[in-house]
């Protein structure tokens, strides 16, 4: 199975591609999987010489067109999603390959510190995305919304098919909490519409658990 990892970048800062650097070194390292990295660099050019992939947007069409092009130029038959923000730890790829190995995983993700979580050797249904792999038929937003809930929406797509994201415990990963997200003005309000959305688009699944996680806030 061809494996690929798509991640997006937008360096403002020095500290920006230092972090980028970092992540992808740590994928690199942390593995003997093989897999292809997709990069894809909106507004700033520095990133070219770590991806397998790169496509460079001058011009930036937003958190959720990024992702479905992304998506496109990956040709695994999962696709990795990885925030610049993440670090991994040795096995990390093993660890959600394995999860990919269940008949009902559509979407796999790692335990997380930020989520208290405790490294063991376990398998189990949660939700977290900055660290996460897809099957390739789930792997697209809806470009309806602006910047977030698209992967929550994703998420809900993959669930109305049937499948559910596992989470393994045999890896942590780090995440550095909100490095990479725009406040910009418009940010609450583009959050607030953008839940009033999910909410009248999954309505007819209000009665389900995963709608409850991310429409309640449960943390699972």
């Amino acid at each position: 199975m061809k494996i690929s990892v798509f991640l997006p970048v937008l360096c403002r800062s020095e500290k920006d591609f230092v972090m980028t650097e970092a992540c992808v070194k740590l994928m690199r390292a942390c593995t003997i999987l093989p897999f292809e990295l997709v990069i894809v660099e909106t507004e700033s050019q520095r990133c070219e010489h770590l991806a397998d992939v790169y496509l460079h947007q001058p011009i930036n069409p937003g958190v959720v067109a990024t992702h479905n092009i992304g998506f496109a130029l990956c040709t695994g038959d999962v696709i990795g999603h990885m925030s610049n923000d993440v670090y991994v730890p040795t096995g990390w790829l093993e660890a959600l390959m394995e999860c990919c190995e269940h008949s009902e995983c559509g979407a796999a993700t790692l335990a997380a510190c930020e989520l208290g979580h405790k490294k063991q050797d376990a398998i189990a249904e949660g939700i977290y995305f900055p660290c996460s792999i897809w099957r390739k038929e789930h792997a697209h937003y809806d470009e309806s919304y602006r910047d977030t809930w698209a992967d929550a929406d994703m998420c809900m797509a993959m669930y109305a098919r049937g499948a559910r994201m596992l989470r393994s415990y045999k890896a942590m990963a780090h995440h550095l909490w909100n490095q990479t997200i725009p406040q910009s003005g418009d940010y609450q309000k583009n959050w607030d519409g953008n839940r009033d959305k999910f909410i009248s688009k999954w309505a007819a699944l209000k009665d389900t658990s995963i709608y409850k996680v991310f429409v309640q806030g449960i943390i699972v």
